[in-house]
């Protein structure tokens, strides 16, 4: 186990020697020259820590300043190359003591030299959206960051002879733990900022004894489009996958390709308050249990709770799962007064729900969050996903109360009205409470995960309408959600009634301008999902239904309201 700064300052040194990043073009920079180059960013810092910002990319400069500033007690917090747009508020509300941009010509910005309150051990911030996008930072300790490094090591057997693709940027945690497990066992780095999609990436791999890549989901879908060939790349070993689930059907086809060519394949679990690894599953296992997250990583331990704290023992029952371990974080900061506190790793709630097999292996059922209740009835996101995964392997799910709304790249028409049909039928819901959009690709964010705001934002459009059959997977009308809220309020005396006429309830569900008293139902292109909006909200309006209502005019139905309201 790495204790402190200095013992990883040992280590690092009694390989000088030793090559420990290796550029595209083939230039080794060694251990020693790490440490050296390192030394020469920090060497005005003077004896009190600074909190510093780096700007990270997969470059031999940026790698060096964090690694100096690791050593030296320096806490840092890594942003992307492409993050400077947040960059301002984030150093308006943290105060670093500098920032520094590694490939510039005056790299080390100087801000100011009052000493920080900060947290004794406190060594790394990351964000916990992954992009400079969230001013809530991840605390972590030297030891939550030396503790998981070693872990990783440990169980994908890294050796010193092995050596890393950087498929990652660093200030991503699964980016950050491949460089920490890597160069604090003395293996070494293959920097490269090329996606899997081109042939530099492989050549690179290949020229330079490459022998090992880590992906998110999305790097597996580039790779399927790519064809089977990437996998007899010589020389790989291993390939690590994280960030998200990956569907089981796609991990056995990766499984297969790894045993056929000799390579282990392993599925990770872990989140950035874990520094981040909790959880993987074993190669030997990923074609048998593809819906797995696996074990604990060595020196955690993954136990399930239920709703009242109770430790669930029966296999295949769900409830939180709950993660304990040197690598949970010492808590969370949203600001510079938020650096000084700390706490010593405990139980860390993943806010993941799952269930544990009969023989220990634990599996992800869906996400605290990931559950909506349209209708009153509940539905896991996470596994309605996976099961339009066998039909629609690139859908994804996401929603809220109201709306069930499902990506799925390419053409839409009769595709999208079946998805919408077979959701309807398996989860007894009327079609209107679905809608399927068609992005040209899925949305993501900076760290490779689906950006399911997005998603939603794209659903929440307005939408043309071209007849009866246009409404079929599309949202209620956020109009009409809004006008229903307001009238349960009138209902329970909260606010008086806000439905304005026939015509207003018209226009308000079918998204019109405005309706005429000479309109029907029929005439407006109503269909069958519109007709359950106009019945609930008529029966509210009125207090009855009126007979043959969708063949007559706005003006009758409201002279008969008229006269009813008379007797």
């Amino acid at each position: 186990m790495l204790n402190s700064a200095h013992e990883l300052r040992t280590r690092l040194s009694g390989w000088a020697s030793r090559a420990a990043l290796v550029g595209e073009d083939g230039v080794a920079v060694t251990y020693g020259e790490l440490l050296e180059a390192g030394a020469r960013f920090v060497a005005g810092f003077g004896q009190a820590r600074r909190l510093v910002f780096i700007e990270a990319s997969n470059r031999p400069e940026a790698l060096a300043a964090y690694f100096a500033c690791l050593v030296a007690g320096h806490p840092v917090y890594l942003f992307g190359e492409k993050d400077d747009a947040a960059l301002p508020a984030l150093i308006e509300r943290y105060r670093p003591n500098r920032v520094i941009y590694p490939l510039a010509d005056d790299p080390v910005r100087v801000l100011h030299d009052e000493v920080l309150d900060m947290h004794p051990e406190l060594a790394v911030l990351l964000s916990t959206s992954g992009s400079t996008g969230s001013p809530k930072f991840v605390k972590l300790s030297f030891g939550n960051i030396a503790s998981n490094a070693l872990s990783i090591a440990e169980y994908l057997r890294i050796a010193g002879d092995d050596r890393a693709m950087t498929s990652l940027q660093f200030n991503y945690s699964y980016g950050l733990s491949v460089v920490n497990s890597h160069l604090f066992t003395g293996a070494s780095l293959l920097l490269s900022d090329a996606s899997v999609t081109e042939e530099r990436f492989w050549r690179a791999f290949r020229t330079h004894g490459a022998t090992s890549f880590a992906g998110v989901p999305y790097t597996f879908e580039l790779l399927e489009k790519m064809g089977p060939a990437w996998a007899e790349t010589p020389g790989l070993r291993t390939v690590t996958q994280a960030g998200g689930a990956l569907s089981p059907a796609r991990i056995e086809q990766i499984a297969r390709l790894a045993d056929a060519n000799n390579w282990r394949f392993y599925v990770m679990y872990g989140q950035t308050e874990c520094a981040p690894r909790i959880a993987y599953l074993p190669p030997e296992m990923a074609a048998s249990h593809a819906r797995c997250i696996g074990v604990a990583i060595p020196g955690g331990a993954l136990e399930i709770v239920d709703e009242a704290g109770n430790v669930v023992l029966e296999p295949d029952v769900a409830g939180e799962l709950v993660y304990r371990g040197p690598n949970v974080m010492l808590g969370y900061a949203a600001d510079a007064a938020g650096l000084a506190g700390g706490d010593p790793p405990g139980p860390h709630r993943t806010g993941d729900v799952a269930c544990r097999t009969s023989d220990g292996l634990f599996y992800i059922t869906g996400r605290l969050s990931r559950f909506v209740k349209p209708f009153g009835l509940r539905v896991n996101l996470d596994e309605l996903q996976e099961k339009l995964w066998h039909d629609y392997p690139e859908a994804v799910c996401t929603g809220n109360d109201q709306t069930i709304v499902v990506a799925l790249p390419g053409e839409g028409g009769a595709r999208n009205e079946a998805v919408v049909a077979g959701l309807s039928s398996m989860l007894k819901l009327p079609a209107a409470s679905f809608r399927v959009v068609n992005p040209s690709v899925i949305p993501r964010l900076a760290n490779g995960k689906v950006d399911f705001r997005s998603i939603l934002d794209a659903a929440n459009g307005d939408q043309p309408r071209s007849g009866p059959g246009a409404a079929l997977g599309l949202l209620f009308s956020r109009r009409f959600v809004h006008q229903v809220i307001e009238e349960l309020a009138m209902i329970l005396g909260v606010k008086s009634a806000h439905w304005h006429g026939i015509g207003h309830i018209y226009a308000t569900v079918l998204n019109l301008p405005r309706v005429g008293d000479d309109a029907t139902f029929v005439d407006l292109a109503g269909d069958s999902l519109s007709y359950v909006q106009v019945t609930v909200a008529l029966e509210e309006y009125l207090g009855k239904l009126p007979a043959n209502w969708e063949t007559r005019t706005v003006g009758d139905l409201e002279q008969e309201a008229a006269s009813a309201s008379s007797i």
